[in-house]
């Protein structure tokens, strides 16, 4: 499989907000058991002050590599080991070389399937998009593309990886990854519904109450927190016409 480049983002300081076009073809739901045809599955779920994600892996492996495991900017260490906990016993989530691994602790394949308590935090990442954006109000947005994982014949194989992997071929591919908010409707590329599947997304999935504003092909969500009149000012700038099947801009800090 080969990385696609990021999509375009800028960061503006001093606030938390989330756009993204509606995609008709990409928002439709789809049921999760027709989704994992030959990939990972992942379902990443909120229970109340619970966030999980839990792995279906599609081969044996003894490690599997995050595609994404940019550091934190200003502590320059990694984010996962921190925010995730893994609960499947006999499976660790470790720093090795440039990349966040999963890996068995016997030396034998990950279990296929993988549990991972997750704990959404605000951090600014090294060229790379925030794991989660934190709204005043507790809403979430998570960004999809964290949870893809590439298989490696070894936990130290890792070492080998280069650090970008844009254009790079490696085993595997995207993640299917379905959301889902036992509070209610997730928002994904400017639609609301009760879970949402898709692969390679590269796009922030949203979980809360969070105040939507329609534009022309465009649904921003501005934290609630900030005053009306840049609230104001941050919808009419997002109103410029998206290059891309999905824009995010954001700050949080």
């Amino acid at each position: 499989m080969r990385l696609k480049t990021a999509l375009i983002c800028a960061a503006l300081v001093g606030f938390s907000t989330v756009a993204a076009c509606a995609s008709p073809a990409v928002v439709a739901s789809q049921d999760p058991s027709m989704a994992g045809d030959g990939r990972v599955d992942v379902s990443v779920e909120r229970n109340g002050d619970r966030w999980t994600a839990e792995y279906v892996l599609d081969r044996d492996a003894p490690a599997w590599a995050f595609f994404r495991s940019a550091l934190l900017r200003e502590s320059r260490q990694p984010w996962r080991p921190a925010w995730w906990r893994v609960e499947t016993p006999g499976v660790v989530l470790e720093r090795i070389g440039d990349y966040d691994v999963l890996r068995s602790t016997d030396g034998g394949p990950v279990p296929r399937n993988v549990r991972i308590a997750m704990t959404p935090r605000p951090g600014d990442l090294e060229a790379e998009y925030d794991p989660a954006l934190v709204f005043s109000d507790g809403t979430v947005a998570l960004f999809s593309g964290q949870f893809d994982v590439i298989p490696l014949e070894s936990a130290a194989a890792a070492r080998a990886l280069p650090r970008d992997l844009n254009g790079v071929d490696v085993p595997g591919g995207p993640a299917s990854v379905t959301w889902r908010d036992r509070a209610g409707p997730v928002l994904f590329k400017g639609e609301r519904a009760p879970q949402v599947t898709a692969v390679d997304a590269q796009t922030y999935v949203l979980f809360g109450d969070a105040t939507t504003r329609r534009g022309e092909g465009i649904t921003t969500v501005i934290d609630p927190g900030l005053p009306r009149w840049l609230g104001d000012e941050l919808a009419g700038f997002t109103s410029v016409d998206a290059p891309f099947s999905a824009r995010v801009i954001f700050g949080n800090f």
